[in-house]
């Protein structure tokens, strides 16, 4: 082979190799699942009999790349762990809202064929949960988020508003994002309080229906957006006022955080923002 054809190969291999490596995935478990752990049912609306764990199989490539898992989740209000290989590596979010989230899958924990995933809780409290669209992921999760939306919230005069963005996809489901500036920013899956313009990174392909508010006094605005993979987007959500507060002063003389009262999950810089 000449000079040339050697360097051309070369940096064919190179980027090749540079592309991110997050298309192949594979469907551990498209259908419902309810579990409890244990005990009697929550409510007469659950199933009398509920399984006490989830156990699904897949392969991966051992060693070589941390791998992603996908999962959507209703109802979950004590502890769940996740496992692979017996190795934990976190947890469903406690949170009774059906919404979708990731967990990263170590690398040094997965084997070629035979991973084992488990789900399960250890707390004596019955808990009745779903969970449902578990899917595994080659690569990480930031590959994954390969699409974003630059999202400006104003009122009829232009004027930026702080607000909520909520995010729901095709599953109407809430969808964890992530954030480029994530400063003075309260994210929870699904939904983000922000005082400025802000990128959210979404996972393409993909469709999302996303929506703006401020409280009471201002009505919703809402976008659906479908994505692709390298999508630069941005979009301004306009909020009228529908309630006069005129002359009227508000306050909250009663807040929790769990910081210091141990109440509830919203810790002192989360509660300061979304105030």
């Amino acid at each position: 082979m000449s000079r040339a054809g050697t360097i051309l190969t070369f940096l064919t291999m190179a980027c090749l190799w540079a592309v991110p490596v997050f298309s192949q995935q594979q469907i551990l478990q498209k259908e419902t699942v309810h579990l409890r752990n244990g005990g009697d049912r929550e409510w007469t609306a659950f199933a009398e009999r509920a399984d006490p764990e989830l156990k699904l199989i897949f392969s991966a490539q051992a060693g070589v790349l941390d791998h992603t898992l996908e999962f959507t989740q209703t109802d979950v209000k004590q502890p769940w762990r996740v496992l692979v290989n017996s190795k934990d590596i976190g947890a469903l979010v406690q949170d009774e809202k059906r919404l979708t989230t990731y967990l990263r899958i170590p690398a040094s924990v997965l084997k070629n064929e035979g991973n084992v995933l488990t789900i399960r809780s250890d707390n004596k409290v019955p808990d009745d949960i779903t969970v449902s669209d578990l899917i595994v992921h080659r690569g990480a999760v930031a590959n994954l988020m390969s699409a974003e939306i630059k999202i400006t919230i104003t009122d009829d005069t232009l004027s930026i508003l702080p607000g909520r963005i909520t995010i729901v996809n095709d599953r109407r489901s809430l969808q964890s994002v992530a954030t480029a500036n994530d400063k003075e920013v309260a994210i929870r899956p699904g939904c983000i309080y922000t005082a400025h313009t802000i990128v959210i990174l979404v996972p393409a392909p993909g469709t999302y229906t996303v929506y703006a508010n401020r409280g009471f006094e201002y009505g919703v605005d809402s976008v659906v957006v479908n994505v692709k993979p390298g999508d630069a987007m941005k979009h301004r959500f306009t909020l009228q006022k529908e309630v006069d507060t005129k002359g009227w002063i508000s306050s909250d003389t009663h807040v929790h955080t769990f910081t210091y009262s141990r109440h509830g999950d919203a810790t002192l810089p989360e509660r300061a923002l979304t105030l």
